[in-house]
């Protein structure tokens, strides 16, 4: 999420969710806490794209400012509505080179490539002054569309006093050109044209790559069927938005039939979440098929980091049912949809960026692109953290300070039932799931243990102790509780979360 504003006017540009690293028990995703960060004068909202990160929080957002008008494209309108199941009544629908005008700010759309469709980057002016805001793209020298508009505005950024570029660190260990799409469809068209029948997963965004199987079928001669929560929900939006047509050879899984010899068979859940349809197919609980000997699972997609462990099991899983796997490692099936160094020097080389600041990414990653764009692109580089703010003033000087505040935190929202929860909530989890509970009884004189692995003699001789103690000192509750937990420590060895009651 990032706030641009001027005197008068101000705009946010996303409202994305985070998915939480290991250890935040039971939760579902972070948030950001815009709850001290906007003032009435931020009532527009542009979204680049339809990525979680980037439109996941809309809907908490929307709570707050219930007015906000939001301005993005027509597949983003189309994913973002089926996501609050309601209509969306203040928006305006932006198409390639659209510019709006709020109060002296000049935000103009421009079509970038990605993973998913109908990307934006946002070149924002103001009097001498302008911004070039691309948080998720990739760039080479057949991105047509991009390139023209790029150079269409090149007279404008020349004329600008000062123009900051904010760009996108997440593949800035790449040294080349992220691969294309239509680089992609040439291997994974030799990988589907095995006489088997094959299910394919792939982030169920990418729709450039859903499409690009459903055409390669229809030229092998083979059906395609769409299994997936997920899957439905993209092929559906694109549908809508008339970037897929609906095809006489693409089934709902429904119709699946084993006299379809040699079908292709769209999977969501190509990360190995918990309880998704192609996790479930790898431990033989597919409700439509039975994953068998000489099936071809193929996963047309990468490992995000921190997922490789789940991701082995699933391969473990579906070679132990007599599967064959293909993955990135074995052909040129999946691409990124971030830019590596070539693509950064290349776009950096049509816009003249007076101060460059690299953005999205981890800590790690935007030290390196920091690096690399000041010491081998000899750009003007800074080093922008969360929560810090640019400021461009009258006499265009460019300046950054610290705005952190300690409310600004992300927010965590719980997995059942989407409300908050605090970081203490999730500490006191974490000790439960290490240490296990034991909770003392003063009116029963008895101690109930939870998943403390300790024996019953053991147990008996603790309460034995504790009520002792209460009966001979009289403590207070904290020092009846740290006795207590004191004689676990001694027998388990472990720092039990021990409850007076």
């Amino acid at each position: 999420m990032t706030l641009i504003e001027s005197r008068n006017a101000g705009i946010i540009i996303d409202c994305g969710i985070l998915f939480p690293r290991d250890g935040y028990l039971g939760v579902r995703h972070l948030h950001p806490n815009f709850y001290p960060l906007l003032t009435d004068k931020f009532d527009s909202l542009f979204l680049t794209h339809s990525h979680e990160d980037h439109i996941g929080a809309v809907s908490q957002l929307l709570k707050f400012r219930p007015n906000l008008k939001i301005y993005c494209s027509r597949f983003c309108f189309e994913i973002l509505k089926s996501k609050l199941k309601k209509d969306i009544e203040n928006f305006q629908i932006l198409n390639h080179k659209d510019s709006v005008e709020i109060d002296g700010l000049k935000i103009t759309a421009l079509g970038i490539d990605h993973s998913t469709p109908q990307t934006f980057a946002f070149y924002i002016e103001k009097d001498n002054a302008g911004a070039f805001f691309s948080s998720d793209f990739k760039i080479n020298p057949s991105s047509r569309l991009a390139i023209e508009a790029l150079k269409e505005l090149r007279p404008n950024f020349e004329s600008k006093r000062i123009l900051c570029g904010f760009l996108d660190s997440t593949s800035i260990q790449d040294p080349g050109h992220t691969l294309t799409e239509q680089e992609v469809s040439i291997d994974l068209k030799e990988v589907l044209k095995a006489p088997k029948r094959i299910t394919v997963t792939c982030f169920a965004s990418n729709v450039q790559r859903m499409k690009s199987i459903i055409e390669t079928a229809k030229e092998l001669g083979k059906n395609v069927y769409l299994y997936g929560r997920s899957i439905h929900f993209y092929f559906s939006s694109a549908v809508s938005s008339g970037l897929i047509k609906n095809s006489s050879h693409v089934f709902d899984i429904d119709q699946y039939s084993k006299g379809d010899q040699y079908p292709i068979i769209i999977v969501s859940g190509c990360q190995g979440d918990y309880r998704s349809t192609l996790t479930n197919l790898s431990k033989g609980q597919g409700g439509h098929y039975q994953v068998s000997r000489d099936d071809l699972i193929v996963f047309s997609s990468s490992v995000i980091p921190g997922n490789a462990k789940q991701l082995q099991g699933l391969y473990n899983n579906f070679i132990e049912l007599g599967a064959d796997i293909i993955t990135n490692k074995d052909f040129k099936i999946h691409c990124s949809g971030h830019p590596g160094q070539k693509d950064i020097a290349f776009l950096s080389s049509l816009i003249p960026f007076t101060h460059y600041h690299p953005i999205h990414g981890e800590s790690f990653l935007l030290k390196k692109h920091y690096h690399f764009s000041r010491n081998e692109l000899g750009l003007n580089s800074y080093l922008l953290k969360d929560f810090q703010r640019v400021t461009i003033k009258r006499d265009y000087s460019h300046k950054i300070t610290d705005e952190l505040d300690p409310n600004s935190n992300p927010l965590i929202i719980r997995a059942d039932n989407g409300s908050e929860i605090t970081k203490d909530v999730i500490k006191m989890r974490r000790k439960l799931a290490t240490n296990g509970l034991a909770i003392v009884d003063t009116l029963r004189s008895q101690i109930f243990e939870y998943a403390t692995n300790i024996s019953e003699k053991s147990l008996t001789q603790i309460e034995k102790k504790t009520f002792q103690f209460l009966r001979k000192n009289s403590p207070s509750k904290e020092e009846l509780r740290i006795y207590t937990r004191s004689l676990f420590a001694k027998e388990v060895r472990e720092k039990i979360i021990v409850i007076v009651h």
